[in-house]
């Protein structure tokens, strides 16, 4: 079997990193305690072959002494995907619980 037969017959695949960090979320009238919940959605075609598609984070409060009304998680997210086809590219689901 000479190379080109052979690379022609094997399946291509890429991978697709996504990392990042949800830092804070800024709400109005005085809701606290609150905490993210991210989840990944993706079509058949892929996989994670590192790292986790959904996660959940600490609870967090607003500074009391401070006129800021932002909430802080800093929560990362990071996970690795390998396809073979682009159909079904991942999608981040944001949730704020509290």
């Amino acid at each position: 079997m000479n190379r080109a037969s052979k690379t022609a017959g094997s399946d291509s695949s890429f991978y697709l990193m996504a990392n990042g960090q949800v830092e804070s979320a800024v709400f109005s009238g005085g809701i606290d305690n609150l905490y993210c919940r991210y989840a990944m959605s993706f079509g058949n075609d892929w996989g994670v072959i590192h790292g986790v598609d959904s996660g959940l984070s600490q609870i967090a409060r607003m500074d009391q002494g401070s006129q800021d009304q932002s909430v802080t998680w800093n929560f990362p997210i990071d996970v690795t995907f390998k396809a073979t086809n682009a159909f079904g590219w991942p999608r981040l689901a944001l949730s704020i619980y509290g």
